[in-house]
């Protein structure tokens, strides 16, 4: 019997992406899987899910707001926990999938006990070669997180499972003991470097990271900039300074704080030179969230989590 996975896709007022969603992964190889969608409090999607929980068997949860993606993903692996799953697949509803993406993915988690965690290449949808994720890195001397390859076109060279830093939060595989030793996502951060968290809370348990690229899924993303949202950009700024101070060690402090209040203080100038005083004001607000922040996350999932 292959391990049993569960799948949770988190829907926020995006049905049609969901039901896309749903539809590739029916044809998915790995037989011994569940398929859990947490419907973040959107506004008009309940009543469509709900005729695809009776269409697919799918397991529908309601939250009656918006939990954040930390949070929202956090009451799929509770309930997955709670029902003996041995992994839990953490999917963006904006994705589709290769059909064996997850025998792939499984198949290489189940060769070595302290392979903890596991992400697939991922493309962009409507540049079905060029790449989205392939593979992470973290600077802890500026407090950068990147993708490796990005954008670079596919052309044979992801042929081997390596270690990376940490997996995307679009597609990423956790063994169950992952999350009752090191806990789940970090709710504090709503959205944004909590998967870079829960990777790196792992990584310091012993657990390696991996990227494994023969398991293959798309991403509906576009590879053309966009302008951040000011929400974006607060989140962003926030929680990483959050993140590291979570994380970073005290000698790490110093070149951090010079590259993040020199690049913010950039962005600031930059957005009211061009005239845009909302993105502005959010940058500031990301600043002061950030510096607000108290260690209030244990990494630990409480005692009582499968009562």
């Amino acid at each position: 019997m292959k391990p049993l996975v569960y799948i949770i896709l988190l829907n926020w007022n995006n049905y049609e992406l969901t039901e896309d969603c749903i539809k590739s992964l029916r044809k998915i190889t790995y037989t011994n899987y569940k398929l859990v969608v947490v419907d973040n409090g959107s506004q008009h999607d309940v009543p469509r899910l709900k005729k695809l929980k009776k269409l697919y068997s799918i397991l529908l949860i309601e939250n009656e707001k918006n939990l954040g993606f930390a949070e929202g993903n956090n009451i799929g692996i509770r309930h997955a926990l709670k029902s003996n799953a041995n992994y839990v697949l953490l999917l963006n509803n904006d994705t589709v999938v290769e059909p064996r993406f997850l025998d792939i993915l499984v198949g290489e988690a189940e060769k070595n006990q302290s392979t903890g965690i596991a992400s697939p290449l991922i493309y962009y949808y409507d540049e079905p070669e060029k790449v989205w994720y392939g593979g992470a890195t973290f600077n802890f001397w500026h407090g950068d997180a990147k993708h490796q390859h990005l954008n670079e076109l596919d052309k044979g060279q992801f042929n081997s499972v390596r270690s990376t830093t940490y997996g995307s939060g679009a597609a990423l595989l956790i063994k169950r003991k992952v999350l009752e030793e090191v806990g789940m996502l970090d709710a504090y951060f709503f959205i944004y470097y909590e998967e870079t968290d829960l990777c790196v809370r792992a990584s310091r348990k012993g657990y390696m990271i991996k990227f494994v690229p023969q398991a293959k899924v798309w991403h509906k993303v576009s590879a053309s900039t966009k302008k951040a949202s000011p929400f974006m950009i607060r989140q962003n700024i926030r929680n990483r300074f959050i993140f590291m101070r979570k994380n970073a060690k005290w000698y790490h402090w110093p070149s951090f704080l010079l590259f993040y209040f020199a690049e913010i203080g950039v962005l600031i100038l930059y957005k009211l030179l061009r005239g845009d005083a909302v993105a502005a004001k959010a940058a500031v607000a990301g600043l002061l969230a950030g510096l607000k922040y108290r260690k209030e996350f244990s990494g630990k999932l409480p005692q009582t989590f499968l009562s």
